[in-house]
């Protein structure tokens, strides 16, 4: 029995272990803020920093820099969030649970729009599992073609992303 995704769940930055919940909590305490998911975005100093996505009440807004800036005093700086990302839901399972790996490369596709991102890779024990993080965002139900890296001995993924992404 192997469980991926809880362990997945806590931010590990510079060496300190973030729990997604504590910065949701705070992230709730917002009037403006109907929904928080807080995930952790690779990095490549810290290895990973805390980014989250957000939905607004309807008729209530908020920049990033009014949101992070709120988060001063009330929990240590390495756990505050690097960047915020404002979405009109969070993507759910059918049972209404909040998907992080969606909301992950949710914001990895914001990144790389921003950043004119000609493709990307994938490490992935399958491709199965690329396909339902990646199918959604990129409308593509397969890879453009997958290889294994031989010194590592893992599977990649790559998606070319033309003119959509990285345009």
């Amino acid at each position: 029995l192997y469980v991926v995704s809880r362990i997945k769940d806590m931010i590990i930055s510079g060496g300190e272990n973030i729990y997604p919940a504590e910065v949701e909590t705070v992230l709730l305490e917002f009037p403006e803020v109907a929904e928080a998911c807080v995930v952790g975005r690779p990095d490549a100093r810290w290895g990973e920093v805390v980014a989250a996505a957000v939905v607004l009440k309807p008729g209530c807004s908020m920049t990033e820099a009014q949101a992070i800036a709120r988060f001063e005093g009330r929990i240590a700086r390495y756990k505050q969030p690097r960047e915020v990302h404002f979405l009109e839901r969070l993507p759910r399972s059918a049972l209404g649970k909040v998907q992080k790996e969606a909301v992950r490369a949710a914001i990895m596709e914001g990144r790389m729009k921003a950043n004119k991102i000609d493709h990307i890779c994938i490490a992935v024990k399958n491709l199965e599992a690329a396909r339902k993080v990646w199918e959604p965002i990129l409308g593509k139900d397969k890879p453009d073609d997958a290889y294994v890296d031989e010194p590592e001995k893992i599977r990649v993924a790559r998606y070319w992303l033309g003119s959509g992404l990285g345009a």
